[in-house]
């Protein structure tokens, strides 16, 4: 298969309904932006809604988009949340839906920063400890998880950072 033959497959479920129908023939665009260094992870939909005929999700709504290529070539997931959605333009020229995410909640306790220790432990246990209080389920690899150390600490540091 050549380079030109490939083209991109994805899949958009938000609240656990496969909206990929519906939004496919509105789409003009979609863009996942994967970050290092504490930041969110974003998503960004826009979607021509002329006719007025997709339904906006609500602020808080679970999306999930899976992106590969045709030949099989590299999966990418976001999961995450979404902000409240846009709308520009008007009936008379033509609307844009605007669908934006983020995959931490931004404003919730995984940016409340926090003190907290422990003495002692494996890294997976106090990764998981401190993401359970900060409302993330946590996986750590078997090689991460069994690192033990003497004392671990989150000195006025966000659950993110």
């Amino acid at each position: 298969m050549t380079n030109a033959a490939r083209r991109a497959i994805y899949t958009i479920t938000i609240d656990g309904q496969d909206v990929t129908s519906k939004f496919k023939p509105h789409l003009l665009s979609l863009q996942i932006k994967l970050t290092d260094g504490g930041q969110s992870d974003t998503l960004d939909i826009s979607l021509d809604d002329a006719g007025g005929s997709i339904n906006m999700p609500r602020e808080g709504a679970e999306i999930v988009v899976t992106l590969a290529r045709s030949d099989g070539g590299g999966a990418v997931i976001f999961e995450g949340v979404t902000d409240e959605p846009e709308s520009e333009g008007s009936r008379g020229q033509g609307m844009v839906l605007n669908i934006t995410a983020h995959a931490a909640d931004m404003k919730g306790k995984t940016k409340e920063k926090r003190q907290a220790h422990k003495d002692s432990a494996k890294s997976g246990d106090v990764a998981k400890e401190w993401g359970k209080k900060a409302d993330h389920d946590v996986r750590v690899s078997e090689k991460l998880a069994s690192i033990q150390r003497d004392y671990w600490a989150m000195q006025n540091e966000s659950f993110m950072a």
